[in-house]
């Protein structure tokens, strides 16, 4: 598709796979911002295309006969069967799975909520952590961020999980299974999800056998079974989803388990990145276009071919366009990439070598999906670079001058390498950089950087804060009813409009009366973490750019163009 006025822009993608376990990334049907050119090409995803009937998906399963027992009783019995921990609450354990036909491990080293799990996915390695409530994740490319999402990577096997007595949650007996082997089924929609999920405690044994879900237009029926007892806990070792189609099928097994002993703390903590990616010993100009509405493409070269790739600060992952990761015949590692009916499927590849410019990277984890638009007549973007392409050294967008170059980050370990530049930390959550900007006399420390964005946005949750800051024209408003492949959203009237507050500033940066969007919809990057506006190209331009992720940073400097609009204002 052509790159235009019609595209999406609200900056959002709604990115339709198969479910929250499937990358490092996670395919979770969730809102994320991103460039608006992945906002149009995937608003509307593959899961979205089929979406089955929603009564369909609220229906109870079938055959259910009433029952008088309470909820309380059910839950209360499933406690008892579940059991307590004898000893200290501590764990180590192993599992091996298969999903969507990629083969992995996960290992687990837990003592009570602290924890570091190790899980490999055919040739891919990641890490997850929590000490004292603070996350991380190391992702396939090596390099560590902290993180506010929950990790559903490694405890998706053992997802048979207290929803049903999550007070937060609306819970009700549904009603009771007719035949040989009955079950209690108990109603629990999950306070931020579109459709209930269907837990079935078994009545002789009071244990959770049958877990039915919606994933996007998916009902998944997740089946438990090998209960065993370790430790004065009673858990399933083997678990299977099923899906439709069959070739996304789960399937789960632990392999061992040992509980109450002693594990050493110092694993949960923190570990610095081991990247793959290359370091830069000299300053280096790299093969990069850059447009007069920010949009940088940068040349990339893999096995012979270019490849022309949007850089966007705003994204975590690599991204590929799947026709280009097939033509290149680049691996699958078993996982399914295309289903009948249903298309093309998502899938992680490598690239074994990849130049950009002087830097080569090895064995680069890339995320495989349809992603391409025709930027001009001879240019055809093909994928993105994230955070993956820049946290390994300094780099230093010259919007001027319309130049990238990539600079060694020991030049930066001082605390003011750049003459005339103010320096900015960067909270990183996984990967997305956000920092402290205010608006008038209010701030926010959840500021999205995202060069991509032609114009600055500010989203709900800053905007309803503080109406009388974003004042616009009525006549301004734009407004859209947005469908959403997320699970949680149930799509809205989302207003967009041009607001005029009285000062932007961040540091000794201070921009009077600029003109940004505000918007009614509350976007947020996970359950915990709200996307407060995202800065882009609209005030970027004014400055050069030093992406320092290397010092958890951003510098600018401010260039020509800056003081010309100084100048001018006199």
């Amino acid at each position: 598709m052509e790159r235009g006025a019609n595209a999406c822009s609200w900056e959002i993608a709604c990115f339709g796979a198969k479910g929250p376990h499937t990358s490092s990334a996670g395919y979770e049907m969730r809102a994320v911002v991103a460039s608006a050119v992945i906002s149009a090409v995937l608003l509307l995803s593959t899961i979205q295309a089929n979406a089955k009937d929603d009564a369909a998906l609220d229906a109870p399963p079938p055959n259910l006969a009433p029952t008088t027992v309470h909820l309380s009783a059910i839950l209360a019995a499933h406690d008892a069967a579940v059991g307590q921990p004898v000893g200290p609450d501590t764990v180590i354990e192993d599992w091996r799975y298969t999903d969507s036909g990629m083969s992995g491990t996960v290992h687990l080293e837990r003592s009570g909520t602290d924890y570091h799990s190790i899980v490999t996915r055919g040739p891919f390695t990641e890490e997850y952590g929590q000490l004292s409530g603070k996350r991380w994740h190391r992702d396939y490319n090596g390099f560590v961020s902290p993180t506010t999402d929950t990790d559903s990577v490694t405890f998706f096997a053992e997802r048979v999980n207290d929803d049903a007595a999550d007070p937060k949650n609306d819970a009700s007996v549904a009603g009771i299974t007719q035949g040989s082997d009955p079950a209690y089924v108990v109603k629990v929609t999950v306070s931020s999800a579109k459709h209930p999920e269907w837990i079935f405690y078994d009545v002789k044994s009071s244990l959770i056998r049958r877990v039915e879900w919606i994933v996007g237009d998916h009902r998944i029926v997740s089946l438990y079974d090998d209960f065993r007892t370790t430790g004065g806990v009673t858990d399933a070792w083997h678990v299977h989803d099923d899906w439709d189609p069959p070739q996304l099928d789960d399937d789960y097994v632990r392999t061992s388990m040992r509980t109450g002993i002693a594990i050493d703390a110092a694993q949960f903590a923190q570990p610095p990145s081991a990247p793959h990616a290359p370091y830069s010993e000299v300053t280096m100009q790299i093969p990069a276009q850059m447009y007069d509405d920010g949009t940088i493409i940068i040349r990339m070269v893999v096995n012979g071919r270019g490849l022309d790739m949007l850089l966007d600060t705003s994204v975590a992952q690599n991204i590929i366009d799947e026709d280009v990761a097939h033509q290149m015949h680049l691996p699958t590692y078993g996982q399914v990439d295309s289903l009948p009916g249903l298309g093309e499927q998502a899938f992680e590849t490598l690239l074994p070598q990849a130049t950009v410019g002087p830097l080569v990277f090895n064995n680069l984890a890339i995320e495989a999906m349809p992603f391409n638009f025709q930027w001009s007549s001879n240019i055809k973007v093909v994928g993105v670079l994230g955070y993956d392409f820049l946290a390994n050294n300094v780099v230093k967008i010259d919007y001027y001058n319309g130049r990238i170059d990539v600079m060694p980050s020991f030049q930066f370990n001082a605390g003011d390498p750049i003459q005339g530049g103010d320096s900015y930390p960067l909270d990183f959550d996984d990967g997305i950089p956000f920092f402290t900007m205010g608006v008038g006399d209010v701030t926010s420390d959840d500021v999205l950087l995202a060069n991509e964005i032609v114009r600055s946005e500010f989203f709900d949750s800053f905007v309803s804060a503080h109406p009388d800051v974003f004042v616009g024209s009525k006549d301004d408003v734009d407004q859209q009813d947005l469908p959403f492949a997320n699970n949680g959203s149930f799509g809205q009237r989302v207003e967009q409009w041009r607001a005029k507050p009285q000062d932007v500033h961040f540091g000794l940066v201070d921009f009077q009366q600029p003109n940004v969007l505000a918007s009614n919809y509350p976007l947020y990057l996970t359950e915990d973490r709200p996307v407060d506006a995202a800065l882009g190209f609209d005030f970027l331009k004014f400055f050069d750019v030093y992406l320092d992720y290397p010092h958890d940073r951003f510098i600018v400097k401010p260039n020509a163009l800056f003081f010309k609009m100084i100048h001018g204002s006199h």
